[in-house]
């Protein structure tokens, strides 16, 4: 157990959280974890077993990158990305639990303005990622220009949901 600013948290793993009581937690948080799901069922048992572990009322933040500004580097960025996530489809897992969505947005410096998301897919466009890598990695750079991107362009599904 870990213990963040006085209030006590629990890292574990899916899919199966079996260390965890059900209806035990106000909050459940998943950061670039669902992405990993093999495919929609393993994407929606995940989802289940937060759902299981979180109490009536309570919270669920699910987290993870958009793949339509990813495109390829979605796979290409980590080989065990699976399951391609994007705000409408976390969305449908979570309605077809019976969870009430309060926020489903893909943020773009940290902000949900179409203007900024309009802004950072531009840039994210005109700057060849490919070619500057192979640059780059002559100069033991690796994936530097994509990384870039992906940390500063390229969009992030945030879904927060109640469960009732």
């Amino acid at each position: 157990m870990l213990d963040t600013f006085g209030v006590p948290a629990i890292n574990e793993e899916l899919p199966n959280l079996t260390k965890l009581d059900s209806e035990q937690y106000d909050c459940v948080f998943s950061f670039y974890v669902l992405e990993h799901a093999k495919n929609h069922q393993e994407a929606l048992d995940w989802v289940r077993e937060m759902t299981r572990v979180c109490k009536t009322n309570g919270f669920i933040l699910i987290v993870c990158p958009d793949i339509r500004d990813y495109g390829n580097y979605f796979w290409d960025s980590d080989w065990t990305h699976g399951y391609p996530t994007t705000p409408n489809r976390i969305a449908q897992l979570c309605k077809g639990l019976g969870l009430k969505i309060l926020y489903s947005e893909s943020l773009h410096f940290g902000f949900n303005s179409k203007i900024l998301a309009f802004t950072a897919v531009m840039i994210g466009r005109l700057i060849p990622p490919r070619y500057l890598d192979a640059i780059f990695s002559h100069f033991g750079k690796r994936n530097l220009v994509s990384s870039f991107l992906m940390m500063f362009f390229w969009g992030e599904v945030n879904v927060l949901v109640k469960k009732v």
